[in-house]
C-alpha cells in the first residue's frame, strides 16, 4: 500500500505542469500561489518561505506536504494486529455510523479480518466552515500512522482553491493506502465533505476497506463521567495530553481566510499544529479503547458503556460486568445506576432466551411506561400478585399517555390491553361477574 501511495503522489507531481484545476485554471496559471502572498509587515518572509521553514514542501502548484514524528508512549502495549470484529465498522463510502449502537447503524461486514496495526491511519480535516454543505471547502488534511513504535503524521495543505483537485487526489491516495481509517465525527462531517468536494470537482471519491468513527464509542465510555465528549476533553482527562499552545477549532476557518488575504501568519501555524495533534490524539485514544476492551478500563470510563462495547464480541464478559455493576449499585443505593445496569442486562438476557432471569430484574427498572409494564408482568408471572400487577399496568397507561408520537401510542395500547385483561382475571378470581354475565 505504501508503494501505491508513493507512485500516486509521483503522478501528481508529473501532472503539475499541465493538469487543469476545477475552475479551468492550468497548472501554470496557479503555479506559485503561495509565493505571490507577501506578509503585510515590511521585510517579512513570503508565505512559501514561512511554510518551508516549518517543514512544508510543495508537491504541486498550490499544494504542500509535511511530515511530523510524534513519540508514542503506548507503543509497548500496542497490539500487533487490530481485531476488527470487535468494532462496528463500515466502508468510508457507506452510510453506517461507526461505533453506534445496533439500532443506530448496521455493520457493513459481518466478519472482517484482522489487519496489522501499521495499516491503521487516523484522519482529520480542517475546513472553511463547521457545518458542512457544498460551500464548505477542506484546505488541510492529516493522516497519521503507527510506524516502528512512533507516530508519523503526513499533512497536506492547499494554499489556494485552484489546487483542490490535487489536494483531494492526495487524500484519496491516503484512503486507498489505509486498512482502517479512524476519525472523530468523521462519519458525519469529514468523510461526507470529502465525497462532496470530489463530486463537485468531477472526481470519484476513494474509500478504505473500513472506517471507524471514535466519537460514538467515546460517548459510550465517557458521556456519563465527563462534562462533554469533545476530543479536547478526552485528551486532557483520559489521555493526559496537554497542548502547550493551541488554536480552538472554531477559529481555524478564520485563520485560513486571513491567510488567503495576507499570507502566512502565526494563527495558521497553530491551526496546522492543531490538525496534526488531533490525529495523534485519535491514535492514542484508539489504543486506550483497545486496552479497555482487553480488560484495562480507562480513566473515568463508564462500566455500563464499556459493557455495551464488549457485548459485541464477548457477551459473557459483558454480562459479568453488568452483574457486578448491578450488585455495586444495590450496595451503594444508587438507584439510577441500578436501573441502567438492569435494563442493559435484561436486553442481554432476552437475546440469550433467559426470559425468567430477565423478568426477575424488572423491580430494578425506572418507573417509566416501559419499566412499569415490565413490573406489572413481573408481579403477575413471578409474584402471582394480580392486584399489584393491575396497579402497575394502570400507572403504565397513565405514563404512556404523556408520551407523544407513535411510541407513546404503542405503549398506551399495550398498557390498556393489559389493564382490561387483568381486570377480567381479577373478576374471575374473586367470583365477581364480568360485563357479559351481568347482561
Amino acid at each position: 500500500m505504501a508503494s501505491s501511495l508513493k507512485s500516486r503522489l509521483a503522478r501528481i507531481r508529473e501532472r503539475a505542469s499541465d493538469t487543469p484545476s476545477a475552475n479551468g485554471a492550468s497548472g501554470q496559471a496557479v503555479q506559485g500561489s503561495a509565493q505571490r502572498k507577501v506578509q503585510a509587515s515590511a521585510g517579512a518572509p513570503s508565505s512559501a518561505q514561512a511554510l518551508t521553514e516549518r517543514g512544508w514542501s510543495e508537491l504541486f502548484p498550490g499544494l504542500w506536504q509535511r511530515e511530523i514524528i510524534f513519540p508514542l508512549p503506548d507503543a509497548g502495549t500496542a497490539p500487533a494486529m487490530v481485531r476488527l470484529h470487535r468494532w462496528r465498522l463500515s466502508s468510508a463510502g457507506g452510510a453506517a455510523r461507526q461505533g453506534a449502537a445496533p439500532e443506530e447503524g448496521a455493520a457493513l461486514h459481518a466478519e472482517p479480518t484482522d489487519i496489522p496495526l501499521s495499516a491503521l491511519s487516523s484522519f482529520d480535516l480542517e475546513t472553511t466552515g463547521l457545518s458542512g454543505g457544498a460551500g464548505t471547502v477542506a484546505f488541510l488534511a492529516a493522516f497519521g500512522r503507527i510506524i516502528e513504535g512512533t507516530f508519523k503524521v503526513r499533512q497536506y495543505f492547499m494554499d489556494d482553491y485552484p489546487a483542490e483537485p490535487a489536494f483531494l487526489d492526495c487524500i484519496g491516495a491516503e484512503m486507498e493506502a489505509s486498512g482502517l481509517v479512524l476519525s472523530y465525527n468523521g462519519a458525519s462531517f469529514d468523510l461526507p465533505l470529502y465525497r462532496t468536494r470530489c463530486v463537485l470537482n468531477g472526481m470519484k471519491p476513494s474509500a478504505p476497506p473500513y472506517a471507524l468513527d471514535l466519537l460514538h464509542p467515546a460517548r459510550r465510555l465517557w458521556r456519563r463521567t465527563l462534562a462533554d465528549c469533545s476530543l479536547g476533553s478526552i485528551e486532557r482527562s483520559v489521555l493526559g495530553i496537554e497542548r502547550a499552545e493551541d488554536l480552538p477549532g472554531a477559529l481555524v476557518p478564520e485563520a485560513y481566510f486571513r491567510f488567503l488575504k495576507e499570507g502566512f501568519h502565526r494563527e495558521l501555524g497553530l491551526a496546522m499544529d492543531h490538525n496534526a495533534g488531533d490525529v495523534y490524539a485519535l491514535a492514542r485514544l484508539f489504543l486506550a479503547m483497545e486496552r479497555a476492551l482487553d480488560g484495562s478500563p480507562p480513566p473515568y470510563g463508564d462500566t455500563l458503556g464499556l459493557a455495551v462495547l464488549i457485548s459485541r464480541f464477548d457477551r459473557a464478559r459483558a454480562d459479568s460486568l453488568l452483574e457486578g455493576l448491578l450488585a455495586a449499585a444495590d450496595a451503594g443505593g444508587d438507584a439510577g445506576s441500578r436501573a441502567d445496569a438492569a435494563a442493559s442486562l435484561m436486553r442481554s438476557y432476552w437475546r440469550q432466551g433467559r426470559k425468567r432471569e430477565r423478568l426477575a430484574l424488572a423491580p430494578c427498572l425506572k418507573d417509566d411506561a416501559r419499566g412499569l409494564l415490565l413490573k406489572s408482568l413481573y408481579e403477575e408471572r413471578l409474584s402471582e400478585n394480580l392486584e399489584a400487577s393491575l396497579s402497575y399496568a394502570r400507572r403504565a397507561l397513565a405514563e404512556a399517555s404523556l408520551i407523544a408520537g407513535k411510541r407513546g401510542e404503542a405503549l398506551a395500547l399495550r398498557a390498556a390491553k393489559r389493564v382490561l385483561r387483568l381486570q377480567l382475571c381479577l373478576r374471575r378470581v374473586t367470583g365477581e361477574p364480568d360485563g357479559n354475565e351481568a347482561r
